[in-house]
């Protein structure tokens, strides 16, 4: 529920993901991450996401596994967007970003949403306090920085 908040700037009760599964009466239906098909019905989220905001105002934006992101939201998606593989590992993640930041201005995301599972998912199997957990933020903030060295050697016009 905190991705979604995160995009939105709303509380769950108000944009409808109150958990990463659970079940709606409502619907007579139960939404879950690990459910493509829920992931990708629009009809599970309320509130607009910072990407289709953008979209709507002409900025270029992209996603590289942010969950929401694969739905089409108000009728829209980012512009580019990568499907959730948790086997993709925080390099490739990073290079496939960069990649995009190098992109001609007209075709460059200027909202990017980036997803490292490493930390999430040490606290979901292992515990919030666990060394999994430690060693999961020791290996997000390597990417971190990673990324922000490659945004560094970027041209000034794409960096700046």
């Amino acid at each position: 529920p905190n991705h979604y908040s995160i995009v939105t700037g709303m509380y769950a009760e108000h944009h409808g993901i109150v958990g990463n599964s659970f079940w709606d009466p409502q619907r007579n239906a139960e939404f879950s991450l690990s459910d493509t098909n829920a992931l990708r019905d629009a009809s599970w989220y309320r509130g607009e996401p910072i990407w289709t905001t953008a979209e709507k105002q002409g900025v270029v934006s992209a996603s590289y596994f942010w969950p929401a992101s694969e739905a089409l939201i108000g009728g829209v998606k980012p512009s580019i967007t990568k499907a959730y593989d948790p086997r993709v590992p925080n390099d490739a993640r990073v290079d496939s970003v960069l990649v995009w930041l190098a992109l001609p201005d007209a075709n460059r995301p200027h909202l990017i949403m980036l997803y490292f599972s490493d930390v999430d998912h040490a606290g979901h199997t292992a515990g919030p306090l666990s060394p999994q957990v430690d060693t999961a933020a020791w290996n997000a903030d390597a990417a971190l920085g990673r990324l922000v060295d490659g945004i560094g050697r970027l041209a000034p016009q794409v960096r700046d």
